[in-house]
């Protein structure tokens, strides 16, 4: 089973499309844990400019831990700290390149001292200027997405990929 979460309007072919209202496949409030699905019992979990409206990040990307099945993949996008879309109403949270690398970190402060997934991908876009130099600075930026980030480039969004360790 496939989840895309918070899936507002965008629902995605082949997914249980998951939100608190509006017209989803399975009407969940997501903020209320734990969440319906058993432990490991989830393939893949999808989410698109979900994660910076929860109020409780880390508990949130805990419980996708929790339900994604050994290998399992988790798949989300949020905007970049810099993009002018960090300041709109409803974002509780902002992320960096840096962000992602973060769960894949045995770090004692957090996550329960555990590393919860391996890096598959990890892409950056640009969106906010003109569309052919959107798609030339985004193919460069993606040469080394982290290097771009720290020189404090232009980036509006973070594309991650994951599998649960």
């Amino acid at each position: 089973m496939k989840l895309n979460l918070g899936c507002g309007d965008k629902k995605r072919a082949g997914y249980v499309n998951v939100d608190a209202c509006g017209d989803p496949d399975f009407l969940q409030d997501l903020s209320v844990f734990p969440w319906p699905w058993a432990d490991s019992s989830i393939d893949e979990v999808f989410s698109e400019h979900f994660l910076e409206h929860v109020e409780d990040y880390e508990k949130t990307v805990l419980e996708i831990h929790r339900i994604l099945k050994p290998g399992g993949v988790i798949w989300f996008k949020v905007p970049h700290c810099r993009t002018p879309m960090t300041v709109w109403h409803m974002h509780k949270w902002a992320f960096s390149t840096f962000t992602p690398l973060r769960l894949c970190e045995s770090l004692p402060y957090q996550w329960e001292g555990r590393k919860l997934f391996e890096k598959s991908e990890l892409r950056i876009r640009i969106a906010y200027l003109r569309p052919l130099l959107n798609r030339v600075l985004t193919k460069i930026a993606n040469i080394s997405p982290f290097r771009w980030d720290w020189l404090g480039l232009p980036i509006d969004e973070i594309e991650f990929v994951g599998r649960k360790c």
